[in-house]
């Protein structure tokens, strides 16, 4: 589970206020202060709503206490819903950032087989 100093550690890596984060994981602003000021024991819930909300905003926590960019920025859709599949993530994605904007650029649709690059 993630604690403290990763939360900090990846609000500042994105360049997040508290208030940012509290936006994006659901949460209110002063239980992500008591969160990373050790105010009070965290729940694991709201650990989780943490993590992913990082974790849709491109930050992957590592064993121990690390963190870094997530690497994986091409997803593939393949088959028969993928254009839904990738309107699902964009959908997904508006939903828990912060800025709530979203930028496709080479989109290449294969007719046969269906496949989507993004």
């Amino acid at each position: 589970m993630i604690d403290y100093r990763q939360i900090r550690a990846a609000r500042a890596l994105l360049n997040w206020s508290q208030a940012d984060l509290a936006r994006a994981s659901d949460m209110a602003t002063s239980s992500i202060k008591n969160i990373e000021n050790e105010n009070s024991s965290s729940r694991k819930e709201s650990l989780a709503q943490i993590a992913e909300a990082f974790d849709l905003n491109g930050i992957e926590f590592i064993p121990g206490t690390g963190l870094r960019l997530k690497n994986d920025i091409v997803t593939i859709h393949d088959g028969k819903h993928a254009s839904t599949a990738l309107l699902d993530d964009i959908y997904t994605h508006v939903q828990a950032a912060v800025h709530r904007e979203v930028c496709i650029i080479g989109a290449r649709i294969m007719h046969q087989g269906q496949r989507l690059v993004a």
